[in-house]
This record gives C-alpha cells, sequence and structure tokens, in this order.
C-alpha cells in the first residue's frame, strides 16, 4: 500500500528576511505499533537586507505524528520525501510546503484466518443421501406400524431442519466473509487514518556568530536564556570568536 501526504508549515523568523541564500530539508522518524512520528529539520542561511554580504543562519525542526491503521507491517514500512518548497511571506515568514510517500505491506489479520478456517470447515450435507433416504421411505413394508412410520417421518424431518439449519450457517459465513472482503477492500484505500502535522508548536533555533569580548553570560542575557539550557546543545567549555552557538527556543 502507498499513500502521499501533503505537510505545510508557516515558520516565523522574527526579523525581517530579503533573500534566503540557503535552505536544506531532513527529517528523523521513529516507527511504532499504529503511529510514525518524527521531525522534518529546515535549515540554512538568509539575508535580512538585500544589499548586506552578510548572512544569517537558521535551524528549525518541525514535528509530524501520523496514525496508520493496525494491519500495518511495521518492517516493510518507508518513508521518502517526495516535494519540497517555500516561500517568503509577510517579510519575516517563511511557508513551508512538502510532500512526502509512505508504502507498507499489510498483514492479514487473525480473525480473518479465523473465520476462513469455520468457513472451510463445513461439511454440507449432500442432497443425494436424502433422496436415497426418501426412496427408502417410499419403500416401506405394508406392515410397518403406524408408531414406527411416525418415527420415520421425524428423522427425517430432523435431517431436513438440519440441512436447512447448517444451509443457513453457510449463508450466514459467506455474507461475513463478503463483509470482510469489502471492509479489506476500503482499507487498500489507503494505509492512513489520520495525520497530525502537529501545527500548535515547533522548535527555533537561534545560532549566534561570538563576536569579539563577548562570553556565554553575555551571550545568555542577550537571548534571555541560561546556562544550562545551552549547555545541552554546545560544548561550553571554551568558547572563541567566530564561534557558533546554538540557543533553543520554543514558538508557539
Amino acid at each position: 500500500m502507498k499513500s502521499i501526504i501533503p505537510y505545510s508549515k508557516s515558520i516565523s523568523f522574527g526579523s525581517k528576511i530579503a533573500e534566503i541564500t540557503s535552505m536544506s530539508l531532513e527529517h528523523e522518524m521513529v516507527k511504532k505499533p499504529g503511529e510514525v512520528s518524527g521531525n522534518f529539520i529546515i535549515s540554512g542561511e538568509y539575508k535580512s537586507h538585500e544589499v548586506s554580504v552578510n548572512r544569517e543562519p537558521f535551524l528549525h525542526k518541525l514535528p509530524f505524528s501520523i496514525e496508520l491503521t493496525d494491519n500495518i507491517d511495521l518492517d516493510s514500512l518507508s518513508f521518502e520525501i517526495t516535494d519540497f518548497s517555500y516561500d517568503i511571506l509577510n517579510d519575516d515568514t517563511v511557508e513551508i510546503d512538502i510532500e512526502f510517500c509512505l508504502e507498507a505491506e499489510e498483514v492479514e489479520s487473525e480473525e480473518v484466518e479465523e473465520e476462513r478456517s469455520v468457513f472451510e470447515a463445513i461439511d454440507p450435507i449432500k442432497t443425494d443421501d436424502l433422496t436415497d433416504f426418501m426412496d427408502h421411505d417410499s419403500s416401506v413394508d405394508s406392515e410397518v406400524t403406524i408408531k414406527e412410520e411416525m418415527v420415520e417421518k421425524e428423522e427425517v424431518e430432523g435431517i431436513e431442519e438440519k440441512i436447512v439449519s447448517e444451509n443457513e450457517v453457510r449463508e450466514e459465513v459467506v455474507l461475513e466473509k463478503e463483509e470482510m472482503k469489502e471492509d479489506m477492500k476500503e482499507s487498500e484505500e489507503t494505509i492512513i487514518n489520520q495525520v497530525n502535522p502537529m501545527d500548535d508548536q515547533y522548535a527555533t533555533y537561534h545560532i549566534h556568530i561570538v563576536k569579539e569580548g563577548e562570553t556565554i553570560e553575555t551571550i545568555c542575557t542577550m537571548y534571555q536564556s541560561n546556562m544550562s539550557l545551552l549547555m545541552d546543545y554546545n560544548d561550553l567549555k571554551e568558547i572563541n570568536q567566530g564561534d557558533k552557538v546554538i540557543i533553543p527556543t520554543e514558538d508557539e
């Protein structure tokens, strides 16, 4: 099974964007029963002024979550980005459009196997057997008592009821199997139940280039951050002029 899924997201840079000089797209993904989740990672450089020679780096993580049907074989699941584009909106916002493909094999459920076994196990009564019995009944000797005739009649009626009952069982199983095929046909239309692009929030990373005379304390003050948070993303044993410091924030 194969599904093409569109994904769109607006990213606010918080400053004017005159030109995006470079942009790349990567992704990270985790597969687990019933769900695929991960992040699209957008990074690159941009100019804040058309005549400026300086380029500012940027990096954004855009999370996604996709619910899968229960009959998907996770080992066969593949993820591929098939299209990627962007547009600058309102001088400080970038609209990201991504199209990606999910492809996987389906696993037949145990219930289907059980119902199939029940259907195949039914042993229909042959009409020839009933005909032979009726022929034998018609040749009953005239000396047979009324009581014996009644017993024979009850046995015939019992067999007829059994045939009707087992025919009804077969009909019910056939109907269930047809309904099951219809359900499987509908499930083949897509392997996806629901796509949750998780638009409520995403991670933004400022990349600060250390200038002469700056320290980690002055950088923390500049971005209203703290040293503990920066240590999770950077090696702060020693910083020098020209080093790049990643400063994470969270945008709503």
